[in-house]
């Protein structure tokens, strides 16, 4: 019975080095694929959070659009018509001038919110493209790496940790877009 045992450890385990570096490489390729992966999520949350707000906005615009639409064919009409007191005539066309101007304002605002909040959606989608391929190339490399193991081949390692290194990359080129 102890012949078997002997090259073991105290638990019974080979413990070389090889094996060692590359289960430690496994553990971090592990950690910096779930970090890359929580990252990558919260920039697809809040690329839709964006395109939600963008929408929002777009639709705010078109409210306030159909606002001074009302208000132009309101004025015209109020052109056309004969009025009976030329002084609440006069009155109401400034006001309607006064509230059409608003709302080209508003618009402009509002439009240039929209706008900010599609360059940001668009932001987080580049975002989320270099953390998925990030993410694609970390899986990889984790494959190759537990491969390692099983077939005791070095060369698949060192690929492995090239591909990590082009996936970690991409992590980093990720989260370092502004």
């Amino acid at each position: 019975m102890h012949e078997g045992m002997e090259g073991h450890g105290e638990h019974g385990a080979t413990h070389d080095s090889f094996t060692t570096r590359v289960s430690l490489s496994i553990s971090i390729l592990a950690v910096v694929l779930a970090i890359t992966t929580m990252l990558g999520h919260r920039a697809a949350s809040e690329g839709s959070q964006k395109q939600a707000e963008a929408f929002d906005q777009w639709a705010y615009y078109q409210a306030k659009n159909g606002r001074q639409f009302t208000a132009e064919k309101t004025m015209e009409l109020e052109g056309v018509i004969t009025a009976v007191d030329r002084e609440k005539s006069d009155k109401l066309a400034e006001g309607l001038k006064k509230e059409i101007k608003k709302y080209e304002d508003d618009k402009k605002e509002i439009a240039d919110k929209a706008k900010e909040l599609q360059r940001e959606r668009d932001l987080m989608q580049r975002k989320v493209d270099k953390f998925e391929a990030g993410e694609s190339l970390l899986e990889i490399a984790l494959v190759l790496c537990s491969i390692t193991l099983i077939t005791r081949r070095s060369a698949l390692w060192y690929i492995g940790l090239a591909v990590a290194a082009g996936g970690s990359y991409f992590a980093v080129v990720g989260y370092l877009l502004h």
